[in-house]
């Protein structure tokens, strides 16, 4: 999923027949990057309340939103099946 093949490549009609998703791409949790967000996150749900997610829900909607989108390169619209 993330910096796979999926990333650049357009499937439509006929170039895809099937699409096979095995596991959850879930950023890496060793990234500092990812590491320090998700404390933010907490930080920031905690401290203020806002419409923030916690850093778990905000860590799980990453790799969700990874997913959804190597999935909308093979499915984009209602007759490509």
């Amino acid at each position: 999923y993330r910096g796979k093949m999926s990333e650049g490549m357009d499937f439509k009609d006929n170039y895809c027949r099937a699409v096979f998703c095995v596991g959850i791409p879930f950023p890496s949790a060793k990234d500092n990057r990812i590491h320090f967000k998700k404390l933010w996150n907490d930080r920031i749900y905690k401290d203020e309340n806002l419409a923030y997610p916690n850093g778990d829900t905000w860590y799980r909607q990453q790799a969700y939103r990874a997913l959804n989108q190597a999935l909308g390169r093979c499915i984009r619209h209602r007759l490509d099946y």
